[in-house]
């Protein structure tokens, strides 16, 4: 009858367990953004959300850096999780950056985070929200405004030249006729 016991109790556990990780599924699916939780010994993805099956494939259980990047050979020489733990072990705040993914060419804001996992072990947890419009949008402002400052500058050299040459022909910027 102890045996019994034992075994419901550990059914129940696993059910629970099951209904938890179908709800975090959930909340995760209806992110508008890559969400992915990847072993940070081993790089093992143990949790993708719907966009990021969408954009990378079935990745469950691969190494990140195998599949969510490409010509990698190792973990990838940007990768955040360094500075996700301090070195005295603790579990530091969340790590924001930056990047270019080299799968698909599409800009990422990365909000990064080390977390224990359901088993203990550490995990990071990344939530890369797609920037690739603010960047080409940002890129097309830096355009204009360098424009701007040719047209400013040429303005100028022509002010420059003009009064010039009214000097060299003798005209006064008081007899000028506008």
């Amino acid at each position: 009858m102890h045996v019994i016991r034992d075994i419901t109790e550990r059914k129940r556990k696993e059910e629970e367990l099951e209904k938890s990780l179908n709800s975090l599924q959930a909340v995760s699916d209806s992110i508008n953004a890559g969400v992915y939780v990847a072993d940070m010994e081993s790089y093992e993805v143990l949790l993708i959300n719907k966009y990021t099956r969408d954009t990378f494939g079935d990745i469950l259980g691969k190494k990140c850096w195998e599949t969510i990047q490409k010509g990698q050979t190792g973990p990838c020489s940007f990768c955040s999780n360094s500075k996700l733990i301090g070195t005295d072990g603790t579990l530091s705040d969340s790590y924001v950056w930056e990047f270019q993914n080299s799968v698909n060419g599409r800009w990422y804001e990365c909000h990064d985070k080390a977390i224990r996992w359901i088993d203990g072990r550490l995990v990071k947890l990344e939530i890369a929200i797609d920037i690739t419009d603010r960047k080409k949008m940002e890129y097309e402002l830096l355009k204009l405004q360098k424009l701007e400052s040719v047209g400013t500058l040429a303005a100028g050299i022509a002010h420059d030249f003009n009064n010039l040459l009214q000097a060299l022909w003798g005209i006064s910027p008081l007899q000028r006729v506008i």
